[in-house]
């Protein structure tokens, strides 16, 4: 242990005494009080020209900067006496914030994986969110399909018609101007929201919930509206366990099958229409090249 101090201390003296530019410090962990001391220690003295900063001494300098860190996280800071640091830590921000990198990803282990979290300005963090999103779910095609095949993968996902939409909502990438989307879920539970239910079935026509939407944007509102739009660029064949009269007033085309709907899809497009077919598609975000 006497070691292992003495290699530390030495360390520290060399780069306290004669650092080599460009110096960068990294402080993170949960030893507060040290962090903090050593970070204005060495920003002072002109030792370091750059303080990375992560752990719990990031979080307090994001609580300093009025930051968002999760109500967690501050009462965490909080119940282990690291309150009375925020407002030191605002001072040294103030001083030193050109040299001073605040955090501005997160990230944890689950599952022996690293699991993405995102922090700092929120459009740059929701525009890293969506490149992240991209690695995982972008698939990129060739050109839009004349008629496209798409499904939330099995139950759980397409228990009703609420969840089964995500899976339109990718396919409209992939489709045509005036091609046909066959949709295909159990929805055995209906509709599966109170204000979806309530905006298909009062509308008196598709496009009505589009006007509706701009008027008065509403959760679960804004997923009918959203099938509508889809229903200006293409037809909706849904194959479910819903009654066909339900699925008329709804604006869709019934089908007992994926075959009836193809046939179809087939008859009004001609026997030479292009086919996508898109099984897991809440998670298939299609972009077309062509």
């Amino acid at each position: 242990m006497d070691w292992l101090f003495e290699k530390e201390y030495c360390v520290v003296s060399e780069l306290m005494e004669k650092p080599e530019h460009p110096c960068v410090f990294v402080l993170g962990g949960s030893k507060i009080s040290d962090a903090f001391m050593m970070m204005e220690t060495v920003l002072s003295s002109g030792a370091a020209d750059t303080v990375l900063t992560g752990g719990l001494v990031g979080e307090i300098l994001l609580a300093s900067q009025g930051k968002e860190i999760g109500s967690g996280t501050l009462g965490f800071i909080l119940k282990s006496g690291y309150g009375d640091f925020i407002e030191k830590a605002k001072g040294i921000y103030e001083k030193y914030a050109d040299r001073i990198i605040l955090p501005e990803d997160l990230a944890q282990v689950k599952d022996g994986a690293r699991d993405e979290a995102l922090a700092g300005d929120v459009t740059a963090a929701h525009r890293e969110g969506c490149r992240f999103l991209d690695r995982m779910y972008l698939k990129r095609i060739p050109a839009r399909a004349d008629i496209v095949i798409v499904s939330q993968g099995g139950a759980p996902k397409d228990l009703n018609l609420y969840q089964t939409q995500k899976a339109l909502d990718n396919a409209k990438h992939a489709v045509k101007p005036g091609g046909a989307i066959i949709l295909i879920g159990s929805c055995r539970e209906g509709l599966g929201s109170r204000v979806f239910e309530e905006w298909l079935l009062n509308a008196p026509s598709a496009h009505s919930m589009i006007e509706r939407i701009g008027r008065e944007f509403q959760l679960g509102g804004h997923k009918a509206a959203a099938i509508a739009m889809v229903l200006e660029n293409a037809e909706i064949y849904l194959v479910s366990d819903m009654p066909d009269e339900f699925v008329q007033r709804i604006f869709l085309k019934p089908a007992h099958s994926a075959q009836e709907a193809l046939d179809a899809a087939f008859a009004r497009l001609g026997p030479g229409a292009t086919v996508l077919a898109m099984p897991y598609g809440g998670s298939t975000l299609p972009r077309a090249e062509g």
